[in-house]
């Protein structure tokens, strides 16, 4: 049993492999703290950095001392080019878009350093000191005293830089307010550069100085790289710092040279255990950090969807004719080119084409799909193959060995994914690179999943009846048909209740929880399959291989793939498909060489990324459009105004804008009526001052007026007792009591700020909170929102912000899902149960679409439609969902006045329609006297007034609190008609907004 060994000279060697990991981390945290990119090629700029002194001190024979400062030049100059031609020009994009761009720089950066003059074998650096001191069984080199030395110094220097210069300054101020620190005249683009370029330069001293006591160069490799394993311990220190704090990253990365030293001297027969630990403390700081974090998550899609032909140009008999030509004409080649190209290894390359697009594909699904960035795919590619070969060795067969790895990566991915739930992009990405490493250092090397003593697996396929797995032809066309079988699984999940529950999970997690989408199981789903896929995809890949080991499934190979991914078109099966055929089909063509692969994946992504933000398969569908403009131009299909990136609407002109308020204003009341009918409701009274007494608590007199006819306050549909919220340590609901009767509109009036927001999220399972919240014999305190939802807990959102990249069908068919949920199984297999399903949701949705009106934008993606068309289809899942009570977060927010006027009706027909109680958050303060029963007023989280409409209006603390003492404020806020003329003509006067007291003062016309 190995014991922990703890030695001087272990922590000394330690503590100065630790420096180095403290510099290149300050240098990632300097970078993220200011633009909040983590940049992935940082240690490669390290790296070419340290190239350029071997050739200048070694080939060159200059000084030390010239050729370091020149060196470390290098670096800055790479940090500045790629903040100019990479960070600064995909400024408007996603983050993710710039982590993942990295990429491609990391790889253009190695096809510099192979086109650079060469680096022997085995070559040592140069050092500035010829010292070879022996203390004890401690031995002190040039390179131990040049890191002790100059490590601190610049550490120091760059300390300084940042605390007492103008430069330093300009930098902390854009890290603290980046929108502040321009307005206060401060050049951020310059500031952004010089970041880059005190990070570049970190880079290099890190590399500098680290690399002679790794032995980066060998004779195993000639190229210094720092790759991800390096990489990974100074994010560990990194993340340790929280990202921000460079004294306390310092210290975390000396820390980590410490416990590496003393563990690889412990544990010398596993040295993974190191990369394991790392990967376990990397995901336990992220988890933490996560939970003291306000920072929202980002969304990780930054490309855009493939835009299908619409149904009448699909009908057309010349487009018709075409698709039937491509597709007839795509399977001829992909039958005879293995007899074109029949040569062994030909084969085998062509093989792997179908397998990486397998592997694309379920990048796409947990990536473009579920936006959850993995920088770990290999890890589980590996883990099919290693897995397939081990039990092959152990006398399973080929096939069954494959299917018994495809169900090992989904328990696998679910275990990843559990704890990925709390995390997302760039934080999940670090975790999923901590994966990558950790599988490749110590899970795969393993004994489990070795069959013999060697490094090198050995497997051998077999026959299944008359087909011979070990003829590279057939192992071509088992690839193409399991590829064939894994588009059909993915395009069934997109295409079905279970691929729009991921979008909406990706697109809007709390919208889609409003919704009883579960997103918790939802990620999960997308994690099992996706795992799945690249397990199955594994385990081909050794059947295709037959002798391959460890080093196949690098942390570099996932980054690889992720760039392929991307390179096709993140969002779309057929993008995965061109992208293993453009970075694995291409070099197979043209020498499947180093240079080549890295100049097909590393310059395509950056090309891609810089100009075409939908990958290859959106050229595609640019040639696509116009190819039928041509052969059928009086069908020719226009694509929709959406942007590529943040997804929000097109620049719209004014007229555009009008026609979609007006469209969205005049959505049909009679519809709702209409749905009323259909779905057995009965219309509720209109709220009348009669109504409002008996909410108040007043008794109804029988027909005789004898007696009362029935009690005064029916049990509540929905009643909160004592809610308290609590946010970092302030207190922000204070033990609000309220209750909704059935078929009741109440408001929920108070300034900007007094908690209204706060509180109905609390209500919806959203926030943490105390106290109890029951619907109808329902308690829900305990529930999550999906659950709540379900319950019968519908909910609306400032902006009516839905599913930006589901169409307006698909938004109302994930409301659907409520009430007849599609399975997962069923659904992936096109099986009766599934297809029942689908066809029932879609009918559903249709007569709701037909029903509001908004057939025209059935086919629009929901984010490129204006907020109140979004608002009408908002309205439209709330029916489809058929909830008991609604909560209505400031519904005529953003909304045009045309569209204001319309509200109020189709309010109470929303209400009728789905016999359900309304809780309002409305600021228009004559709109919420004209609809609501009973108003609460609160101020400071605490409920201040509540009772009816009148009374809340005129009670002292309201005024003081939220009217303002302005008598033409208190008159103005009575100024609709009342709810009866308003659902009969469904006009009003406009009044402008109310927010703060003092708000409303000024907005008062004299």
């Amino acid at each position: 049993m190995p014991h922990l060994t703890i030695r001087f000279e272990l922590l000394a060697t330690g503590a100065m492999a630790g420096l180095g990991y403290a510099i290149l981390g300050a240098g990632l945290v300097l970078v993220y703290r200011t633009t909040k990119i983590i940049n992935l090629a940082h240690g490669q700029i390290g790296a070419v950095a340290a190239v350029v002194l071997i050739e200048l001190g070694t080939s060159n024979r200059l000084p030390y001392f010239v050729a370091l400062p020149i060196a470390v030049a290098v670096g800055a100059v790479i940090g500045w080019l790629v903040e100019r031609l990479l960070v600064r020009p995909l400024a408007d994009r996603s983050r993710l878009a710039v982590l993942v761009g990295t990429i491609g720089v990391t790889q253009v950066l190695l096809l510099v350093q192979l086109k650079l003059p060469a680096v022997t074998a085995g070559q040592t650096f140069p050092v500035p000191f010829d010292i070879n001191w022996q203390l004890d069984n401690l031995t002190i080199r040039g390179e131990h005293v040049a890191l002790l030395i100059f490590g601190p110094l610049f550490l120091t220097a760059t300390a300084g830089v940042l605390r007492w210069t103008r430069l330093g300054l300009g930098i902390r101020a854009m890290a603290e307010n980046k929108e502040a620190a321009s307005l206060a005249g401060i050049r951020t683009d310059r500031m952004s550069s010089m970041v880059w370029v005190l990070a570049g330069g970190l880079a290099a001293i890190a590399a500098i100085l680290t690399m002679p006591l790794t032995g980066s160069v060998t004779a195993a490799t000639s190229t210094p790289t720092l790759g991800p394993s390096l990489l990974l311990r100074a994010l560990a220190a990194g993340v340790a710092g929280g990202l921000t704090n460079l004294p306390l990253t310092v210290l975390a990365g000396v820390v980590i040279g410490v416990v590496e030293s003393t563990l690889y001297a412990s544990y010398p027969a596993t040295p993974g255990v190191v990369d394991a630990i790392l990967f376990v403390a990397i995901l336990v700081l992220l988890l933490v950090r996560v939970s003291r974090s306000s920072e929202p998550n980002e969304s990780v899609v930054f490309g855009t969807d493939p835009v299908p032909l619409r149904q009448k140009v699909r009908d057309h008999p010349r487009v018709r004719q075409l698709r039937w030509g491509g597709g007839i004409g795509a399977l001829v080649i992909v039958v005879l080119i293995p007899f074109v190209y029949s040569k062994p290894s030909q084969l085998f390359q062509l093989s792997r084409v179908p397998i990486y697009a397998m592997i694309g594909i379920s990048i796409v699904m947990l990536t473009g799909w579920a936006g959850q960035l993995s920088l770990g795919q290999m890890g589980f590619v590996g883990v099919g193959a290693m897995g397939t070969a081990a039990l092959a060795g152990r006398g399973v067969s080929f096939g069954p060995a494959v299917g018994y790895m495809t169900i090992v990566g989904v328990l696998l991915a679910v275990v990843i994914g559990i704890p990925a739930l709390r995390l997302r992009g760039l934080l999940l990405a670090i975790v999923t690179l901590g994966f990558a490493v950790a599988a490749y250092t110590y899970v795969l090397p393993s004994h489990m999943f070795h069959s013999n003593a060697t490094e090198v697996e050995t497997i051998v396929p077999g026959k299944l009846g008359p087909f011979d797995f070990g003829n590279y032809r057939t192992l071509y066309y088992t690839c193409v048909v399991a590829l064939v079988g894994v588009v059909f699984v993915a395009r069934r999940m997109r295409s079905t209740g279970v691929g729009r529950r991921v979008l909406s999970v990706e697109g809007n997690e709390d919208a889609a929880a409003a919704m009883a989408v579960p997103p918790a199981r939802v990620k999960l789903t997308a994690f099992a399959l996706s795992g799945a896929i690249a397990t199955f995809a594994g385990g081909l890949l050794a059947g295709v291989t037959q002798n391959f080991s460890v080093g196949v499934f690098s942390p570099d190979q996932s980054l690889q793939v992720l760039a392929m991914a991307v390179v096709g078109g993140i969002g779309s099966v057929a993008g995965a498909v061109l992208g293993a055929i453009y970075v694995i089909g291409i070099p197979s063509i043209f020498g499947n060489t180093v240079a080549v692969q890295l100049a097909v994946s590393g310059i395509g992504l950056l090309l891609v990324l810089r100009f075409f933000p939908a990958g290859l398969m959106g050229g595609a569908e640019l040639a696509r459009d116009r190819l039928v403009a041509w052969i059928a131009p009086e069908v020719a299909t226009e694509r929709p105004r959406f942007t590529a990136d943040d997804r929000t609407p097109a620049t719209v002109t004014a007229d555009d804008a009008t026609a979609d308020d007006d469209a969205s204003a005049g959505v049909k009341v009679d519809a709702l009526r209409a749905l009323q009918t259909r779905h057995g409701h009965h219309a509720a009274a209109t709220p009348t001052d009669a109504a409002r007494a008996e909410a108040d608590g007043k008794t109804d007199r029988g027909a005789d007026g004898e007696g009362p006819d029935r009690p005064a306050v029916q049990p509540p549909a929905l009643d909160v007792r004592g809610i308290s919220v609590t946010l970092r340590g302030r207190q922000i609901v204070r033990h609000v009591d309220l209750h909704l009767q059935h078929d009741e509109i109440v408001g929920l009036i108070g300034a900007n700020g007094a908690g209204k927001t706060t509180l109905m999220n609390a209500l919806g399972g959203f926030l943490p909170a105390t106290g109890t919240v029951q619907l109808d014999d329902v308690e829900l305190t305990s529930l999550q929102p999906a659950a709540r939802a379900a319950a019968g807990l519908g909910r609306s959102f400032q902006g009516a912000m839905l599913y930006p990249r589901l169409t307006v069908r698909e938004c109302i068919q994930v409301a659907l899902e409520v009430r007849r949920t599609s399975e997962v199984i069923p659904s992936l297999l096109a099986l009766a149960p599934s297809v029942r399903t689908e066809a029932w949701n879609r009918r559903r949705a249709d007569e709701l679409i037909d029903l509001l009106g908004l057939g025209r934008y059935a086919e629009q993606p929901s984010g490129a439609l204006s907020t109140g068309t979004r608002r009408i289809v908002e309205f439209g899942c709330l029916i489809a969902q058929r909830p008991k009570v609604v909560l209505l977060d400031e519904p005529t927010a953003g909304v045009a006045q045309r569209e204001t006027e319309a509200f109020v009706p189709l309010l109470l027909e929303v209400r009728k329609a789905l016999g359900a109680s309304i809780l309002i958050i409305e600021h228009d303060l004559p709109l919420v006297m004209a609809i609501c029963d009973r108003l609460y007023c609160l101020e400071s989280g605490a409920v201040i007034a509540s009772g009816a409409p009148t009374d809340v209006r005129n009670d002292p603390r309201v005024v003081a609190s939220y009217l303002g003492t302005d008598e033409r404020a208190i008159s103005r806020s009575g100024a609709l008609p009342s709810a009866t003329e308003a659902a009969t003509n469904g006009t009003r006067r406009h009044t402008p907004k109310a927010g703060a007291a003092d708000t409303t003062r000024q907005e008062v016309a004299p």
